[in-house]
């Protein structure tokens, strides 16, 4: 995975938030996103520091901490598939301090990140 797509804010202004891929629980990468209003665009590509390799069977999750007003899907799949690999998007529930887990709001048509970039290699 070398880059994700990520809404832009609504509105005139800027927001600079954390982008994070976890494999599991365990953050593999993080950086800095600047995400500028653009009255033209609702989303940006943004490459990653370095790409992501997935591997089979894995859970990842995508992770920014949205400071303004953004833009939301209108619709999306809870599964697709791309030359024989298939992603299966699971409703994401966060730690909530010592009670367990919180619902974030999202689901699959609602709140998450509008997409992600795959490079697909095969090995004969």
């Amino acid at each position: 995975m070398p880059g994700v797509y990520l809404f832009l804010p609504i509105s005139e202004g800027s927001s600079e938030d954390e982008l994070e891929i976890l494999e599991g629980t365990k953050i593999i990468n993080s950086q800095k996103v600047q995400l500028c209003y653009n009255a033209r665009l609702h989303h940006r590509l943004f490459s990653l520091d370095r790409p992501i390799p997935q591997i089979c069977g894995q859970e990842y999750s995508i992770r920014n901490r949205l400071l303004a007003g953004f833009c939301r899907c209108a619709s999306s799949f809870s599964q697709i598939s791309i030359h024989n690999v298939t992603l299966t998007f699971l409703k994401f529930k966060v730690p909530a301090s010592d009670v367990g887990t919180s619902d974030t709001g999202t689901t699959f048509n609602c709140g998450q990140f509008y997409g992600f970039e795959l490079s697909i290699e095969t090995f004969d």
